[in-house]
């Protein structure tokens, strides 16, 4: 009570002396404690709380391990710990990451980078940015020391709280993370897949609060992400400049056309916070941003409407409020109200916690007085999911300590993990999503509750909400608001009763004023045309409102003195508004919350307006009808309904406005023709008739129903004791499953522990029996204390020898003393190395080291020994090799180099003087004078590649012209790869070279003989021995008119005329199956059937066996050279020599040729090709692009690339290529790639070789 009350008006009822009501739980200090503010300390870096239980040691290691050490972020881990066991946390988790690990302790300063533990045996919590210790009490053995520290962290850390769930049985942690998630903290879950007990992650998701849900080693990244975010680490200012922007305008038309809510009025302050977390979390780069991915994301625009409209509740919260309302404020209000009922309404329910609270303490208020009275609780919020929670009336096992063992047991059934409400507490409350200022208001109400629901809206919305309220209150109703809340300017209507708690009493009832339409929170049904305009601009309407509001007290002050009772409806009868007093005439029916007008209004009314208002609507002229009868109790009261449709623009909905006139205070003009709306005496009769029977199935039903009722009742009761004990035995499960929890953590401490020894023990055993080194182990005395098996067999050890001083010993070592190696190691305490021989021929190299223990005391020493025969015989081998090397080289004219990086000192071997033409007993001529080596283009491409190959590892293989000593040209293929340091730092490049200046001469008479084949007049055709054609020159589609394409794979026939007779043919045939040449004349037909004259050459092609495998036709178009036979034939001889110098110069190089004609997109190949290749022609030629069978990989690729850039850029390349051979196995080529250029400077062709390398 507060000091000016009335002297005993608000004196609170005295009850009965044994009464007792087992209300309020005992809470930590920091439950009921006043919020501090957030820590201003806290500034430079976030808290992150993570809390554990049974397998959350794995996650932790998981989490930390995926960690920064220099992250800037301070970590608190909570345990539930045993309180027998000593935590071997802090050396378990050191090995998992460099962050700093301590055990908290009290008082103890919170700084970044560091991890902090929860010791056994206490509660933890943080208080302006230090750690603060209590002694966990005996009888809290199920205590929540997660939800202890988080909700402490809510309040000093704000919206640098970062909550962190893993791996754990219970629901610990659940309202931590929604306090966290109140004051505008991150919420991180562990999913439920990779946590090794889910009942802590599956209960803190199930609050759907949780901002993301990962496995523990994807979360650090997460986190840092959105800590880092420029959003999360704005100012007051800079969020107001925000909430100014335009994008607000556009973020809130999303929202309401989503989810049909308008956040125009919510708080600045406080959507914009919410606004900016989901900026960081969706990592978006800025407000427009965020709004084009929420309008691209529907799933976004969902998440911010859960996140403004986050419901943060608890069952008995502000303890101090709960005891006055039991103790002093229902038991008056009980008192003093001599109805049957009682109503109350709790708007802004969220999840049902403060609803069933209030159920809870009218029932014990109402056992303790005595008294009778039928609760009944309206229970809304605008958020349905949280209203279909609250419904179910499901919570979480954390609720625990919220309530008392008393009132659980009483109020609550338990279901799995959590927690349910019984029937008979659900039934007293019934839940309905309203808006509570758009949306008409309970009437005749006893007692609201809306606690801290209208600090996040503006002061325009506030009001309205207040003036709902005075409504919906009967005169002398109790009104219950947050402990930060206040009646403001709407004190007229309330006087308090304690400010303190915030607890008012209404002075009578106020009338609802229509809001404007700028006011709405809710976004206004199908009826309603023009949407307001969000805005966050407070000044520039408040002349329009101060307007407005005179308007509204006009309309008021009217309506009480002129206007009877009007109600707006539209076409599905929902009421839109209203004026005047409803009493008498309106009741709000049970169960969901309604609009319909025919199902508000007093039964007798509902007939006469349902059909009248159709009947407006269909001819839109106005009706009344009078002597509409409504009973009050034993009197009658005579009614005229005046229904008028509302007109309105072209595109406004249809409305009609109803007065409710008392029959005896109007006074109808001359022109009133009113309808009468009365019932004859037979339909009188027949509703009478009706009524009865109705009347008599109610009373069987209600006989039936009391009959139920009591088997029911006595089933109940069966239930009760059933749960009773169920209860029992779950409470001592609890116990036991506490205790395990706290045992499994111990248990997996020393676990690890236990397998970090057996793997470090088993280390060293393995180190010693399995490996190649003998080990010898030597106490300060040279007494043997361990051996292993390799050290038995040299010095003859067997298990008794243990103990023994080493000088009595043999060993099979040459000249070696082994007590003198080791006493001279002890003392010197250093390590001495000796390479020694076995009697039978092995080497060993034998190394004596001190043994170290402590403070690098030394208390022995330790003998090993390492066969290193076969290192003895590779250095033998590998000097032999390097001798046959150089011969190999010098025989292959290959000659190697080496380039220092650092110094560019250049070192040759003998075979590479020799390609220069230098003396090698010289020196190698200094790096600088290379170039002269080299021609400028050649030396410009090696110092490229020698630069490229140093600063990035990628060797290079290049083709180069040299220059010798002599001045003589020549051409050199070299290859260098990079030498590097253990760092990867390139130190030198060391390369291959060889001579290959006969290839090059070689493969450029190829080339022009190639070009003298694709470039001559006379057409070339080349057949297989059945006579289909597989090559033809371009001569030969300027001849026939058949392109070389329409050729391939046809017979020449195709070009036989009747002109020439068969016999002719037969002759040819004979002649070159025979093996011989065949020359002669045909006259043979064009494609477009035109015939010519022309003189062929066929002769046959053989392998290197002999055999016949193809035929070559030379033809030339004799019609109109005739006349120069002579000259024909000296061209013909000409080209036979061309042809035989190709294939024999081809043959004597090792090398094939190839040709494509771009153009024509085909290629060839000679026949010393298929040769080299080991393919036989008759498969077709072989596509360089696709066909792996003919190169390695790397050579494809490079061969590729080589033709690409010869199409693209016409360069000429001269390449090594590894040719993948038909018997598996590889030989080294050497390609070329040339282009032609047509007459229009277009790249027609390209011409290429390959030349076998000979080993």
């Amino acid at each position: 009570m507060t000091p000016d009350s009335e002297p005993g008006k608000n004196a609170a009822v005295k009850l009965p002396p044994n009464a007792k009501i087992d209300m309020i739980p005992d809470l930590p200090n920091t439950a009921i404690a006043e919020q501090p503010e957030p820590s201003k300390c806290a500034e430079g870096f976030s808290i992150v709380g993570i809390g554990a239980s049974a397998g959350g040691l794995e996650a932790i290691e998981a989490f930390f391990e995926a960690m920064p050490v220099d992250s800037g972020i301070a970590f608190v881990v909570v345990q539930h710990l045993s309180p027998d066991y000593k935590s071997l946390m802090v050396e378990l988790l050191s090995r998992k990451t460099a962050i700093p690990v301590q055990r908290a302790e009290d008082g103890m300063r919170v700084e970044a980078n560091n991890i902090y533990l929860i010791p056994p045996k206490k509660t933890l919590t943080v208080f302006h940015q230090r750690l603060l210790l209590e002694d966990k009490k005996p009888r809290e053995s199920n205590s929540l020391p997660v939800d202890i520290f988080l909700r402490s962290l809510a309040d000093d850390q704000g919206e640098r709280a970062v909550a962190v769930i893993l791996s754990g049985t219970g629901s610990d942690g659940t309202r931590g993370v929604r306090a966290v998630k109140e004051s505008g903290g991150l919420v991180m879950i562990q999913d439920e897949d990779s946590a090794k007990f889910d009942g802590m992650p599956r209960a803190a998701a199930s609050t759907g609060l949780a901002d993301f849900i990962l496995p523990p080693h994807k979360m650090p990244s997460q986190l840092l992400a959105c800590l880092r975010h420029p959003y999360a680490a704005r100012q007051d200012r800079q969020r107001e400049a925000l909430a100014e922007e335009t994008g607000m305008t556009r973020l809130f038309s999303l929202l309401r056309a989503k989810t049909k809510v308008d956040f125009t009025y919510y708080k600045p302050s406080t959507i914009v916070r919410r606004v900016e977390r989901r900026i960081a979390v969706t990592q978006s780069d800025d407000l427009d941003a965020y709004v084009r991915y929420a309008g691209q994301t529907p799933a976004e625009v969902s998440a911010l409407y859960r996140e403004l409209l986050i419901g943060v509740t608890n069952f008995f919260r502000d303890p101090t409020v709960w005891a006055l309302l039991r103790e002093q404020i229902l038991p008056k209000l009980f008192t003093d109200s001599n109805k049957s009922e009682m109503r109350f309404w709790v708007a802004g329910c969220s999840t049902g916690e403060e609803a069933y609270t209030l159920a809870i303490i009218c029932r014990e208020v109402l056992e303790a007085t005595g008294l009778a009275r039928d609760i009944k609780i309206f229970a809304t919020d605008i958020d349905r999911d949280a209203i279909t929670k609250a419904g179910i009336g499901l919570y979480p096992e954390s609720i625990t300590a919220d309530l008392t063992p008393t009132l659980l047991t009483k109020y609550f059934h338990r279901r799995g993990d959590d927690y349910q409400v019984t029937r008979s507490l659900r039934e007293m409350v019934v839940f309905a999503q309203h808006n509570l200022v758009k949306d008409p208001p309970f009437p005749r109400i006893d007692m609201v509750s809306c606690r801290n629901l209208l600090i996040y809206l503006q002061t325009n919305l506030q009001r309205r909400a207040l003036e709902m309220f005075a409504f919906s209150l009967r005169s002398g109703g109790i009104l219950l608001q947050g402990t930060s809340e206040t009646v403001g300017e709407m004190d007229t209507y309330f006087q308090a009763i304690d400010r303190k708690a915030c607890i008012f009493q209404s002075l009578g009832k106020a009338q609802v004023r229509s809001s404007p339409a700028d006011l709405q929170l809710l976004a206004p049904r199908e009826h309603t045309r023009a949407p307001a305009t969000p805005s966050f601009s407070r000044g520039s309407r408040s002349a329009a409102r101060g307007h407005e509001r005179l308007l509204e007290r006009l309309l008021d002050s009217l309506s009480e003195l002129y206007v009877p009772l009007a109600v707006i409806v539209d076409e599905n009868l929902e009421m839109l508004h209203t004026l005047g007093n409803p009493s008498g005439v309106f009741r709000v029916p049970a169960g969901r919350v309604v609009y319909d007008i025919s199902k508000m209004v007093e039964r007798e009314l509902a007939i006469p307006l349902a059909t009248g208002i159709q009947k407006v609507l269909r001819s839109g002229e106005e009706l009344i009808y009078s002597n509409v009868r409504l009973h009050e109790g034993d009197t009658a009261r005579k009614m005229r309904l005046r229904m008028r449709p509302l007109t309105g623009s072209k595109n406004d909905e249809d409305l009609v406005v109803v007065f409710f006139e008392d029959i005896q205070e109007h006074r109808s003009d001359e022109g009133d023709m009113p309808d009468e709306y009365d019932l004859d005496a037979e339909t009188l009769q027949r509703l009478q008739d009706l009524e009865q029977d109705l009347q008599f199935t109610r009373e069987n039903l209600q006989a039936t129903i009391e009959e139920l009722e009591t088997s029911n009742e006595e089933l109940q009761a069966t239930n009760e004791e059933l749960i009773s004990s169920n209860e029992e035995l779950q409470s001592t499960n609890e116990e036991l499953q506490s205790t395990n929890e706290e045992l499994y953590t111990v248990n997996s401490e020393y676990q690890s522990k236990i397998i970090e020894l057996t793997e470090a023990r088993n280390d060293v055993e393995n180190l010693l029996s399995s490996s190649q080194i003998g080990t010898l182990i030597l106490d300060e005395d040279m007494q043997i204390r361990h051996y292993s098996p390799q050290t038995a067999e040299v010095f003859n050890l067997v298990e008794s020898d243990i103990g023994r001083p080493l000088q009595h010993l043999s060993h099979s070592l040459c000249d070696l003393d082994a007590v003198e190696m080791a006493r001279k190691s002890q003392q010197q305490e250093c390590t001495i190395e000796r390479e020694a021989r076995n009697k039978d021929g092995r080497w060993y190299l034998v190394r004596a080291m001190p043994y170290h223990i402590g403070n690098q005391m030394v208390a022995g020493v330790v003998i090993t020994l390492v066969e290193i025969t076969k290192q003895k015989l590779a250095l033998e081998a590998l000097q032999s090799k390097e001798h046959d090397l150089k011969e190999s080289q010098r025989i292959a004219h290959v000659g190697s180099w080496r380039l220092d990086v650092a110094t560019n000192e250049v070192s040759w071997t003998e075979e590479l003087y020799k390609m220069y033409g230098f003396d090698p007993s010289l020196p190698v001529p200094p790096y600088t004078e290379h170039m002269k080596l080299f021609t400028p283009e050649s030396w410009e491409r090696l110092s490229t590649a020698l630069a490229h190959t140093s600063q990035t590892g990628i060797p290079y293989t290049l083709e180069l012209e040299t220059v010798k000593k002599d001045g003589t040209n020549g051409w050199m293929w070299v290859q260098g790869e990079a030498e590097v340091d253990t760092a990867g730092k390139a130190v030198g490049i060391w390369g291959a070279a060889q001579d290959i200046t006969e290839r090059k001469q070689t493969e450029e008479m190829l080339t022009k003989l190639l070009r003298a084949v694709e470039q001559s007049v006379s057409t070339i055709v080349i057949t297989d021995m059945d006579g289909n054609i597989e090559y033809a020159n371009p001569q030969f589609e300027k001849t026939t008119g058949y392109s070389v394409e329409e050729a391939l794979g046809q017979n020449p026939r195709m070009l036989k005329s009747d002109h020439t007779k068969p016999q002719e043919y037969q002759e040819l045939w004979e002649m070159i199956l025979s093996g011989k040449e065949w020359r002669g004349e045909f006259h043979n037909q064009r494609k477009d059937g035109s015939t010519y004259w022309e003189y062929a050459t066929i002769s046959p092609i053989r392998d290197t066996t002999g055999k016949i495998t193809h035929f070559l036709a030379v033809k030339e178009d004799i019609t109109a050279r005739i006349d120069y036979e002579k000259q024909f034939k000296r061209n013909q001889a000409q080209q036979r020599r061309q042809r035989e110098l190709l294939d024999a110069a081809e043959k004597a190089a090792h090398m094939g040729s190839w040709s494509w004609d771009l153009k024509a997109d085909s290629m060839t190949w000679s026949n010393n090709l298929y040769r080299l290749l080991q393919r036989d022609p008759k498969q077709g030629v072989p596509n360089f692009f696709d066909d792996g069978t003919l190169f390695t990989a790397e050579s494809l690729e490079q061969l590729q690339q080589a033709l690409a850039d010869a199409r693209e850029n016409g360069a000429s390349h001269q390449f090594k290529l590894s040719v993948l051979r038909s018997d598996g196995t590889t030989r080294p080529y050497m390609a070329s790639v040339k282009t032609q250029v047509d007459d229009a400077g277009t790249d027609s062709h390209l011409y290429g070789s390959l030349q076998e390398i000979q080993p």
